[in-house]
């Protein structure tokens, strides 16, 4: 056997092997980030609307973040009845004083949550008594 002729073969052998391994850390790079996606925004209570009837964890934070509002007394029970729509009521009709894109409709939709998530209430920085946790949890980001 020559020499010119190993030469060429282990160059060959080199390049395949630089080559495969190259495709197996694509490869495993890929199916590793297949099997582990991370949404950038998971769907949260905020992504949602409420109402009169609905129930649950996310009603109940809501009427966590109600009764930190002044003079909202709720008992934080998960269920969205008339005393809780009646809050919201009154909360919308205070917001949409300052402003008028504020719908009162009784509904937690997106500019209610807006307000809800807010710990500004009348000031300029965010007030101590704020149940940030419950807020964070809704899904508001503070």
């Amino acid at each position: 056997m020559s020499t010119t002729s190993i030469v060429p073969r282990t160059w060959k052998r080199r390049i395949a092997g630089i080559v495969s391994a190259t495709l197996i850390a694509i490869t495993g790079a890929a199916v590793s980030g297949l099997a582990a996606p991370t949404p950038a925004h998971a769907a949260t209570c905020t992504s949602y609307n409420y109402s009169y009837g609905g129930n649950g964890t996310c009603v109940s934070y809501i009427q966590t973040l109600l009764n930190w509002q002044p003079g909202i007394d709720l008992a934080v029970d998960g269920a969205y009845g008339n005393l809780t729509r009646q809050a919201v009521v009154a909360r919308q009709t205070s917001w949409r004083y300052w402003d008028s894109s504020v719908v009162v409709d009784g509904i937690v939709g997106p500019r209610t949550w807006a307000y809800l998530c807010s710990p500004y209430y009348y000031g300029t920085g965010p007030a101590q008594s704020y149940p940030f946790a419950v807020a964070r949890a809704a899904g508001c980001r503070v």
